[in-house]
């Protein structure tokens, strides 16, 4: 499982009723958590689809895919879509779906952009590179950039932070913080009647390449005033519930197990479904046990 695993309880369905997955758009901030949201919904999605064919033998799965090179998305349909393209793109889609990103605060985010970059280029960390890292362009104000539906390294005014947060409050259904990641994740699942999931941070820097504290924090601040602004946003006014997603009753019978994998360019996690009642009841709490993903991972079903 690797150096710096860490692993999250998502409460699925409660209750009875067929899995009813709705079409999902996540716009994908770099450096957010998000390929563990990415990651988790989309386990739970191939365990739906799985009982959905059962239930109805001509039942063909949708799509679930990332969509960050150059394709059109004009007529696509899909269950779940992922993207780092500026904000705009599921217009495109062949029907709406529903919108969901996360934001970080953005010296913890730039850092973290920084660390992450150098292990993929196999570089040591130095603060002179995280210095040069943190004043590019393009990693200035990057999420608002996004958000506001601007090509990557386009400059970034207080017109931009309006459009920004203007799709925010108008158009994005799901929205908080990195530390909103389990509340979004459920709310999504339990609208969706979807399976139980245990998640893996995805896509983690490993501890070799982390920077030890916060260099240069003062600086990162003062450049990135529109992304403190969206996060402060997104911090104390989250959007955490869709749907009529808190139905009691039992807890889904079945939990997909997300654990990372090589901790390559690939970055996708290893997906195995087992049966809920398996896992004790005071073992499912938001921060898993990683002793219970080893006892359990090898003797899952894969997905």
């Amino acid at each position: 499982m690797g150096a710096g695993a860490a692993f999250t309880w998502l409460a699925g369905r409660q209750g009875d009723g067929p899995p009813v997955p709705r079409r999902l758009f996540i716009y994908h901030l770099p450096k957010t958590g998000t390929s563990t949201v990415f990651n988790a919904l989309r386990a739970a999605l191939h365990l739906a689809f799985a009982d959905l064919k059962t239930r109805q033998p001509g039942f063909a799965p949708p799509l679930v895919a990332r969509l960050d090179d150059d394709r059109d998305p004009a007529g696509l349909d899909a269950a779940l879509l992922a993207s780092h393209r500026p904000f705009g793109l599921h217009a495109r889609l062949a029907h709406p779906a529903v919108l969901l990103t996360v934001l970080r605060d953005p010296v913890a985010r730039i850092q973290s952009s920084y660390t992450y970059d150098s292990m993929r280029r196999a570089r040591p960390v130095t603060e002179a590179a995280y210095r040069d890292h943190l004043r590019r362009p393009e990693n200035v104000n990057a999420m608002t950039r996004q958000l506001a539906g601007l090509p990557p390294g386009a400059p970034v005014g207080p017109a931009d932070l309006d459009r920004a947060l203007g799709h925010l409050r108008n158009h994005v259904t799901l929205y908080g913080t990195s530390r909103h990641i389990p509340a979004l994740c459920e709310a999504y699942l339990r609208w969706c009647r979807l399976p139980n999931v245990v998640v893996d941070r995805i896509n983690r820097t490993e501890p070799a390449y982390r920077l030890p504290g916060t260099p240069f924090a003062e600086e990162v601040a003062a450049l990135n005033v529109y992304d403190r602004a969206l996060h402060l946003f997104a911090r104390d006014r989250p959007r955490l519930a869709v749907g009529d997603s808190a139905s009691p009753g039992a807890p889904h019978p079945w939990t997909a197990l997300v654990v990372q994998g090589a901790n390559d360019a690939a970055v996708r996690g290893t997906y195995r479904a087992l049966p809920t009642d398996r896992i004790p009841e005071p073992q499912r709490r938001r921060e898993f046990d990683p002793a219970w993903v080893e006892r359990l991972f090898p003797a899952a079903d894969g997905v």
